[in-house]
Formats: C-alpha cells, sequence, structure tokens
C-alpha cells in the first residue's frame, strides 16, 4: 500500500482504487474519509473535537426568535388564520438582521400589497430589519408551482439568498397529500439543495381539522429537522390574543433547540395587543 504526503493531507491508495485521507495537522481534526465511488464514509470521529454550546448555537438560523435549523428543512404548522404567515414574515425580517445573506418569501395566497401591510405592522417589533435584503414572490407574480422550480431557483440564488420561505407546502406539491413515498421524494429533494446551496427552508403547512397535527402525509414532517405546532392551549390562546402574540411549541426537535436555547415554546409578538389589527 502506497502512501503519499500532501502538505497537511495524507492519501493511502488502496488495491481497488478507492481512497482513504486523513486531514493533519495540530489544528485539524484526524478524522478519515473512504472514498466509496460517489459516497464518503467517515470514520474515526472520536479525533473530531466536541461543539461547545456556543459553537453548535451557530448551526441555527434566529436563534432569539424562532430557532431554525441551518441550511436544512423546517416546518411551522396551523390552521388557517393563525398567524403562520405572520411569524413566518417576521422571522425573514429578523434574518436580514442578523445574517448577511438575503431573504426569499414565496407567498402563494398573498398580494404584494397585503406584505407590505403586514410589513408595517411588524416593523416595530424590528428595528433593525434591512428592508433591501428582503426579496418577496407573492400572488400578483409568477411563482414557482413545483419542486424543480424551487430547486432551480435555489440554485440561481445560492450566492445571495441565505433564508427560503415557503408559503404553503402544498402549493408546491403536486401530487397526493397523503401518499408517504411521493412526499418523502418531495422532502428530500428540498432536503439535498438546500445542504448543497447552504439554504435555510422555512415551510408553512396547514394543521390537520381537529388536531394539533400537521395534515397529509407524515414524511412532510418526518423530513424536517425542526417542527413546530401552534399552541391550543386554552391558556395560551386566551393570552395570546390579549397580548397580540403567536406562540409555537417545538414538536420535533433534531438539533437540540431546546438544549441549545432552554425553551420548547416560542412567543412570537406580531399584532399590537391594544389594537387587534390583523391585516
Amino acid at each position: 500500500m502506497e502512501t503519499t504526503n500532501k502538505t497537511s493531507e495524507v492519501i493511502t491508495n488502496s488495491i481497488d482504487n478507492n481512497y482513504t485521507k486523513a486531514k493533519s495537522g495540530e489544528d485539524e481534526p484526524t478524522y478519515i474519509i473512504i472514498k466509496q465511488g460517489e459516497y464518503s464514509v467517515a470514520t474515526n470521529l472520536l479525533s473530531v473535537k466536541a461543539q461547545t454550546k456556543a459553537e453548535q448555537i451557530k448551526d441555527i438560523v434566529n436563534a432569539e426568535l424562532l430557532p431554525l435549523a441551518r441550511n436544512q428543512l423546517n416546518l411551522l404548522s396551523a390552521k388557517g388564520g393563525d398567524y403562520k404567515t405572520f411569524v413566518a414574515l417576521r422571522s425573514a425580517m429578523h434574518f436580514t438582521a442578523k445574517e448577511d445573506t438575503k431573504v426569499l418569501c414565496i407567498f402563494t395566497e398573498d398580494t404584494i400589497q397585503q406584505v407590505a401591510n403586514r410589513i408595517h405592522s411588524l416593523a416595530a417589533y424590528e428595528p433593525a430589519f434591512d428592508d433591501a435584503k428582503l426579496n418577496v414572490i407573492s400572488i400578483d407574480e409568477f411563482a414557482p408551482d413545483n419542486v424543480d422550480e424551487i430547486i432551480k431557483l435555489m440554485d440561481k440564488t445560492k450566492e445571495e439568498v441565505g433564508l427560503i420561505i415557503l408559503d404553503p407546502l402544498l402549493a408546491f406539491y403536486e401530487d397526493d397529500e397523503n401518499d408517504n413515498t411521493r412526499a418523502k421524494k418531495f422532502m428530500n429533494k428540498l432536503a439535498k439543495s438546500g445542504r448543497k446551496n447552504n439554504t435555510t427552508l422555512l415551510i408553512l403547512h396547514h394543521s390537520a381539522k381537529g388536531v394539533n397535527n400537521s395534515r397529509g402525509a407524515s414524511a412532510f414532517t418526518d423530513a424536517c429537522r425542526v417542527v413546530y405546532h401552534r399552541s391550543t392551549s386554552d391558556t395560551t390562546l386566551a393570552k395570546d390574543k390579549a397580548d397580540g402574540t403567536a406562540t409555537f411549541e417545538l414538536y420535533k426537535d433534531n438539533i437540540g433547540v431546546e438544549y441549545l436555547t432552554g425553551k420548547s415554546e416560542f412567543n412570537v409578538q406580531v399584532i399590537n395587543g391594544t389594537k387587534h389589527e390583523k391585516l
């Protein structure tokens, strides 16, 4: 077996022409990547230094408002008229103040005027909002209506856009919403594109009638790293109504949001509690 030294890496050729690549150096982890055709298999992972809490939280977008898994799929579920779009739009505004990249919101049920009205009502809660970094495709414009069009858009905007919001999920899904096989394929395409393009996705979805679960195939939530459901507690709903807030519960947490933030419920101010204006 032949070993070749190249600056800070070691490449070992195996008899079947696959190779093992080990990073080396004082400040670099020494884990091994084994190339198997188009796949890469990692081993020796104990040599990789564990992240601190401060380092892990960098993998979260909007940690102070509604934490999202960076460059992965996130889902926000609630019944119609229950402030999903308000919360998503405020998340987009918050992102523009915290991140270097832009946001693209695709609102297939709202006009530009309706979106602008909501931005005005939310601006007081996001004083650092950068209007120039928020991009919106509305019902007034031609919007992509299937997953392949979304992926093309992600590929084109990958250098500029760090967060894409899709509202609602079923506007982009063309198959039987209860078919898990097709739903899984749809979501996996989005997830793969998000990772490839360093793009975080927040998908808005309707809850099932009569229950606090997302409607349709379970694959929609299975594919997401973080899922929020609107709180249905009578006490919480009464407080939300009085305060002009919307509370969402952490339903699925694959990245340690609760561990990193100490919270499993997130209360987002969406309207002036004294006016109860719903635009």
